[in-house]
């Protein structure tokens, strides 16, 4: 008998994970927290979780990361990081999912609509995080815990989404073409 992978929302609906995402942003819509500031909260939001939520949540949250693995949001961390290496994108996702459900579903829908969020930024911070979710997991339910969690949710292999949207970074236009806001307004800037 073949096994059923998980559903996260059998553990922790995706209301719930949006709002708990929302309460690490704090309360202003013009600037978002410093990155070590939104992971203290975060981190203090998934200790009240039990394991089962704690689960949900890691699988809402590889589900969000995976739908987000497109040409066209590498084009635009790209532009704005002036480059973006694989493990760099890695991060990149990990920001994206960390913003709101506003703001990720409208990057899915038009990658472009980043450009004012990149504002929103603190100085010092970058649209980057290498936060590891499985060190807070695995100490808090045992090593190996985060591991075993991940194999209970089907995986798609990583392959883009998006063939269509094709790019080189070498190439402005095939950049431009999909990404003409961020272009415009973040192609050599030097803040990140």
């Amino acid at each position: 008998m073949v096994e059923m992978a998980a559903n996260p929302t059998d553990y922790l609906t995706e209301r719930r994970y949006w709002n708990l995402i929302g309460r690490t942003l704090g309360k202003s819509a013009n600037r978002y927290p410093k990155l070590d500031r939104q992971e203290k909260r975060l981190e203090a939001e998934l200790h009240r979780l039990n394991r089962d939520e704690f689960t949900g949540f890691l699988g809402h949250h590889w589900r969000l990361h995976r739908a987000a693995y497109r040409n066209d949001l590498w084009a635009v961390v790209s532009v704005v990081m002036g480059g973006c290496s694989d493990d760099c994108f890695m991060d990149f996702r990990n920001w994206l999912v960390t913003r709101s459900r506003a703001v990720y579903t409208a990057a899915l829908q038009h990658p472009d609509s980043l450009s004012t969020e990149f504002s929103k930024i603190p100085k010092g911070d970058i649209p980057l995080w290498d936060y590891s979710y499985h060190v807070l997991f695995d100490d808090r339910f045992g090593p190996g815990a985060c591991e075993a969690a991940y194999e209970m949710f089907e995986h798609r292999p990583f392959e883009l989404d998006d063939p269509e949207n094709k790019w080189d970074f070498q190439e402005e236009e095939s950049v431009r073409r999909l990404c003409p806001t961020v272009f415009m307004r973040w192609r050599g800037n030097t803040r990140f």
